[in-house]
């Protein structure tokens, strides 16, 4: 064919380059999707590091051990208290405060004052106010079974190698080795999510996450949510607002907990994020009023 140059072919050595490029190619695209995987792992890592670290400064249990049913007396009431540092010991200190009986962290029950076991923080709690309170309304003994670990997004609760989410199956176990059904899940948690910025889907839909978590552990009872997000802040009204959505649709399974975002101002906080020394009571008595109304359903 005249007037037309036939194509040529490609030589062995521009085979072997376009073999060589397209192998380059499915290589960077693999590291591309690997990389975001591989800093999540990381993420992931350092964070399981800064749990595991804080978990190992939950108070431990003191004093001797005693029963956690008493022989003669009504079954006692038995609370799980999870949540971030406002469920923890992160109180301003007081001297003589009231005592409780508290399951674990070890075998057996322990009775003692502030700052309690399972939680971190070396101050003060409402817990021991909320049993005194309980025991006088029901005239039954109350067992308080707490993890509470400063700082601690529901996420840190849920995901799967997560370190609290082990312990959190350890206690769980731990109640049922001792013959110890929760009544009431207490749930004092919000802050952190509120400063991270977790969007309120996200947090409801993690907070399932939860609640399909202690259902594997045969945790089922009602699960009291506080609207617990001020921080050195206003209250985040999308976690609220997510929180409430959860209540309406599962109103039995999430009775309404107490309002502490409203009940305690920031001139009630002590280091404008946890609970004062007027901020006990109050906290307290507003956890009461939730307990009794969950109990009287």
């Amino acid at each position: 064919m005249t007037g037309l140059r036939r194509r040529a072919r490609p030589t062995g050595g521009r085979w072997r380059l376009a073999i060589a490029l397209l192998v380059l190619a499915a290589s960077l695209a693999a590291l591309a999707s690997a990389l975001p995987r591989a800093r999540q792992a990381w993420d992931d890592h350092r964070l399981d590091r800064s749990l595991r670290e804080r978990l190992a400064q939950r108070m431990p249990a003191r004093g001797p051990t005693l029963p956690c049913r008493e022989a003669g007396a009504p079954a006692p009431l038995v609370l799980l208290v999870l949540g971030q540092s406002n469920a923890g010991n992160h109180g301003e200190p007081v001297a003589g405060g009231p005592q409780a009986v508290t399951v674990g962290p070890a075998d057996g029950c322990q009775r003692g004052a502030d700052p309690l076991p399972g939680a971190t923080g070396r101050g003060s709690s409402p817990w021991p106010l909320l049993a005194q309170q309980l025991e006088a309304a029901l005239g039954r003994p109350v067992r308080l079974s707490i993890l509470a670990v400063d700082a601690t997004r529901v996420e840190d609760w849920t995901r799967a190698g997560s370190p609290l989410r082990s312990a959190l199956a350890e206690q769980a176990a731990l109640l049922h080795r001792l013959g110890l059904r929760p009544d009431l899940v207490l749930w004092q948690q919000g802050e952190a999510d509120a400063r991270q910025g977790t969007p309120p889907a996200l947090y409801l839909a993690r907070l399932r996450e939860l609640d399909a978590q202690l259902a594997r552990l045969g945790v089922d009872a009602p699960r009291l949510a506080a609207r617990s997000t001020v921080c050195r802040s206003a209250p985040d009204a999308g976690l609220q607002q997510a929180l409430a959505q959860l209540q309406r649709e599962a109103p039995r399974r999430w009775p309404a907990g107490p309002d502490t975002d409203a009940r305690v101002p920031l001139a009630w906080r002590h280091d404008g994020c946890h609970w004062g020394r007027q901020a006990l009571a109050p906290v307290a008595s507003a956890w009461r009023d939730a307990v009794l109304a969950a109990l009287a359903r």
